[in-house]
């Protein structure tokens, strides 16, 4: 089952002792908009500018929770996001006032197209896309109980923006035709617009004003309920709330609707409400279908065809048992050849290594083209006609030998390295055979060391080598002297270069991995998968926000793990 990492399961518990909401949203955050945090992560990693995420919803659907939740989550991946609602954009109450004056009196109840003033959404965006160029523009803020724009908004963020999640109930809306409007929809319209000239100008509106604002949404949530009655029951139910809370603070409720004054309110949403409902499921890239206990029971996403796998998976003990072998994970191996997954070795193992699993695995189940990094994320393999272009994305072994055996030499550090053995030795201390022990020794940007030393010098070593930008990660079996990159950095670039060939495919990151070596990847990937390894004493927690933790160790465990990522289509 897929879990949430140990750091959004502790935002999203105190995000749920803080908003109030029952244990069971837990669940709904790691079915459901957990995943689609990471589907917006991977949108702002794929895209060329800042992008708009519309989150469309219905009076009572959570939408601003969700927005809220969905915003914490990206933060936790180090992104900058601004969250705005389409109800901080109303017009000020004098400029409703003077529209109700001049169009319809019915504008001077805010809510409908008409009522927001979606200049200062399109100023927003183009801040967030080319740099603020207006010193004091603010992210405006309403207040509901003075129906006015307040005062002061909030500063535009001073480090910039990385993503925007728009909420409200009409984001997205389109205009209906013209005939769809002769008929009234409610005793509101039968009686206030009559002639049918409110309904018309919001319609305009939504035709021009914000046809061109909903235009820069790049990726289109809807949060839809069972029915528009529900809807009319769920504000009924925040209306009975309100008036309780101000009976017990001793505060008259004459703030809180009465069922005719809610049911003249809500008439002025129904018509592009129902419209909604209507035309929107089936053009928004994802539909989140809310039950009458208020709570997401199902998700569609639209365009699913243009999502690929890019799968970076560690070697020994991951995708290799203790013989080297992967059969244990042919059968989804196969799966993913069939779906065009990209999957990347990604390992201590030098390219030398790798060419050759490389070169098997096309041969046995149809998997080939991909990348490889190698040696820790500090040599980066790409497919060409004749072989491998290679690129060194680290430091040098012959930088980083030069460091560690001068401190062997001054201060008698006693290690072995690769460097220093032969061929025969090697296959004595790993099992190895002398084919596979030659093209382990071929490396480029890592030297993998047994320490032989007391662990009380070993901080001191491993300090002098970071003085020299060397860092030293335990492994499996070694210890691996490394510049500054790891296998985050080997997947980075290889997404990198996919992404370059094509830029308009939406890649799913996933990692699979078993060791210390291999958490900087796993907290890098939109799903981690943690192999189950009992030399370790415990399991890995990596940062991502969704987790798998299969039963299974090695190659089984990552069978079991990539066949239910498939079958669930996460």
């Amino acid at each position: 089952m897929i879990v949430l990492g140990s750091a959004a399961s502790e935002f999203v518990q105190a995000f749920m002792v803080r908003e109030q909401l029952p244990a069971s949203y837990l669940e709904t955050v790691r079915k459901f908009y957990g995943p689609l945090a990471q589907r917006i992560f991977s949108l702002v990693r794929s895209s060329d500018r800042v992008p708009v995420v519309g989150i469309n919803g219905a009076q009572g659907t959570g939408k601003s929770t969700s927005a809220a939740c969905v915003a914490g989550l990206l933060e936790l991946r180090g992104l900058q996001v601004m969250v705005l609602s389409i109800d901080d954009l109303y017009h000020p109450k004098s400029v409703r006032e003077q529209l109700a004056a001049e169009v319809h009196p019915l504008l001077s109840t805010r809510g409908v197209p008409g009522t927001h003033d979606m200049d200062v959404f399109k100023a927003l965006v183009a801040a967030a896309r080319g740099g603020v160029s207006d010193p004091l523009l603010e992210i405006p803020r309403f207040d509901k109980g003075q129906d006015d724009r307040c005062a002061n908004g909030t500063p535009f963020p001073a480090d910039g923006v990385d993503v925007i999640l728009f909420e409200g109930w009409c984001i997205g809306a389109e205009p209906q035709l013209l005939a769809d409007l002769e008929e009234p929809c409610n005793a509101l319209e039968q009686k206030l617009d009559a002639d049918g000239c409110w309904r018309r100008h919001v319609n305009e509106q939504l035709a021009e004003v914000y046809a061109e604002a909903f235009g820069l949404i790049d990726y289109l949530v809807m949060l839809k309920p069972p029915s528009f009655e529900v809807v009319y029951e769920w504000r009924g139910e925040q209306e009975a709330k309100l008036r309780q809370r101000l009976e017990k603070q001793g505060i008259s409720n004459s703030k809180a609707m009465d069922e005719a004054e809610l049911a003249h309110f809500i008439s002025h949403y129904e018509r592009l409400t129902r419209w909604m409902f209507t035309e929107m499921p089936k053009r928004a890239d994802e539909l989140f279908l809310i039950g009458e206990d208020h709570e997401v029971f199902s998700n569609v996403r639209n365009g699913t065809e243009n999502m690929r796998y890019l799968i970076s998976t560690d070697l020994d003990a991951t995708l290799l048992d203790d013989t080297y072998s992967w059969d244990d994970a042919l059968p989804a191996l196969k799966q993913l050849a069939e779906r065009n997954a990209v999957v990347i070795l990604n390992s201590s193992k030098t390219v030398s290594e790798m060419q050759e699993l490389a070169t098997e695995l096309a041969n046995s189940c149809g998997l080939a083209g991909a990348p490889l990094a190698a040696e820790n994320g500090g040599v980066l393999a790409i497919p060409e006609k004749n072989g491998y272009r290679i690129s060194c994305l680290g430091r040098s072994r012959e930088e980083i030998l030069a460091a560690a055996h001068g401190l062997r030499e001054t201060e008698g550090y006693a290690f072995r390295g690769f460097s220093d053995m032969s061929p025969e030795e090697l296959v004595e201390r790993t099992g190895l055979s002398l084919d596979a022990a030659v093209l382990a020794m071929d490396r480029q940007a890592t030297e993998p060391i047994l320490w032989n030393d007391s662990e009380e010098r070993w901080p001191a070593f491993a300090v002098a080598l970071e003085k020299e930008g060397i860092k030293a990660v335990r492994g499996g079996r070694f210890i691996h002297l490394m510049g500054h990159t790891d296998k985050a950095d080997g997947m980075a670039a290889a997404l990198d270069y996919f992404q370059s060939l094509e830029p308009s495919r939406v890649w799913k990151v996933v990692a699979l991995g078993d060791s210390p070596n291999d958490l900087g990847m796993l907290n890098a990937a939109d799903l981690a998968v943690v192999i189950e390894n009992s030399a370790h004493d415990s399991p890995l927690q990596p940062a991502a926000v969704q987790c798998i933790f299969p039963r299974h160790e090695g190659p089984r465990g990552w069978n079991d793990a990539i066949l239910y990522l498939l079958e669930h289509n996460e």
